[in-house]
């Protein structure tokens, strides 16, 4: 007996997969951003209406308030401890100038 259309390929991934090859590119994007980037948010009782946010758009906002963070944080460090705060440049410069100089290694040994 025949299942109804839709149905009885909902399990199978082949019929998935075919359905989807025979999407054009612009309805792959579609696709994909409809399912993995947008959520819905909003206060949870309510009061102010919920809107549709891209998740793109969340995750800048995080990376700005993280980067904003991360400045505040360095400039406190260095105001109540210059010392430290040397240092830590110190060694972070060291590390990169080992590691250009590691690079530059690899290629001359590659070179002879």
């Amino acid at each position: 007996m025949p299942s109804p259309p839709g149905q009885a390929d909902r399990g199978n991934p082949t019929v998935r997969t075919r359905r989807a090859e025979r999407r054009t590119p612009a309805e792959r994007r579609r696709a994909i951003d409809k399912s993995l980037s947008l959520s819905w948010v909003g206060p949870p009782g309510g009061g102010l209406p919920t809107v549709l946010v891209e998740g793109n758009e969340r995750v800048k906002w995080v990376k700005r308030i993280v980067i904003a963070l991360v400045v505040v944080f360095a400039f406190f460090y260095l105001i109540t401890r210059p010392e430290d705060a040397a240092t830590a440049v110190e060694g972070a410069v060291g590390a990169v100038w080992t590691g250009v100089e590691a690079v530059g290694t690899f290629f001359t040994k590659l070179a002879t």
